[in-house]
């Protein structure tokens, strides 16, 4: 949204649920607002020159519908308009006369979709269908979209919720799929370099680095540009493409590192981080290396 509206010049409205309170007076009930996150969007509205339009009704239209001290209730609908929106309609205002809690069937999209080989075809074919049913009304056809696209999804990982005994998937549920091989591939779930890794006299916090290192699932630039979060994957300081073993071991700056410790595990030629740290598990002692 900065990128657009760093480039839009038009008058635009941003309008919907952002999921957060701009200031401590948004929400009561529960635990104070975290600063943090309400600073981080008081930002963006700052950076944008954007304007919180009037709203007429009830502000705190989410609640947890629960009763007295338990209640706790937010504003998190709103729009923000710019400048150019506010002279073009001068007395335009929001009205909020209801009040939400987020249940039902509520559309989200899945990042899993995108690593679904049938995805961009079923993408435009709900499209299409949507359109015809639709007849160009955008709001039935986006509504269309989302109940397709569901249907899709439960068609699709049906084999996830067939162990389920009520159709409903839990975290006991993927564990049981992990640990029976159905789901995940051996090669983790089973893995004894995992073992090794959570033996390791270390923090927490580094077993888990480790680990997700040995996955290739760290926001490094490009696993974060095959997820359509940034556009290039280089690295920001040597301009190579970043990835795993390269911000860890291959980068020029990195070298200088090694190199000042003068280490005798950096062996450039193991092509991933997994292999490298099971050569560095085997062929010296990583209790000395990694505490």
């Amino acid at each position: 949204m900065r990128e657009l509206g760093a480039q839009a010049n038009l008058p635009w409205i941003l309008m919907g649920d952002f999921n957060e309170v701009l200031f401590e007076g948004e929400k009561r009930g529960g635990n104070p607002c975290d600063s943090i996150i309400c600073n981080s969007l008081e930002g963006f509205v700052d950076e944008l020159g954007l304007q919180d339009i009037r709203a007429n009704g009830y502000l705190f239209i989410w609640s947890n519908r629960r009763a007295g001290d338990e209640l706790i209730e937010e504003r998190l609908d709103r729009a923000l308009v710019t400048s150019g929106w506010r002279d073009n309609f001068p007395g335009a205002d929001a009205n909020q006369d209801s009040t939400k809690s987020h249940v039902g069937r509520i559309f989200r999209f899945e990042v899993k979709w995108l690593h679904n080989e049938n995805f961009e075809e079923t993408l435009h074919g709900i499209w299409e269908e949507a359109m015809c049913m639709g007849a160009q009304d955008w709001d039935m056809c986006v509504r269309t979209c989302g109940e397709k696209f569901q249907d899709w999804d439960t068609m699709t990982y049906k084999q996830i919720l067939s162990d389920s005994k009520d159709g409903v998937f839990r975290v006991r549920d993927a564990y049981s799929l992990a640990m029976e091989d159905k789901f995940v591939s051996s090669s983790n779930g089973n893995d004894p370099l995992w073992g090794k890794i959570w033996k390791l006299d270390i923090p927490p916090k580094a077993c888990m680095f480790i680990w997700h290192a040995c996955s290739d699932i760290l926001p490094h630039n490009s696993n974060l540009a095959l997820r359509h979060i940034r556009e290039d994957k280089e690295c920001m300081r040597c301009g190579q493409p970043e990835s795993t073993l390269h911000f860890l071991r291959d980068c020029s700056w990195v070298k200088e590192i090694w190199e000042g410790h003068r280490s005798s595990w950096v062996k450039p030629e193991i092509p991933t981080f997994r292999e490298w740290l099971c050569w560095i598990m085997e062929s010296h002692n990583a209790f000395a290396i990694l505490t």
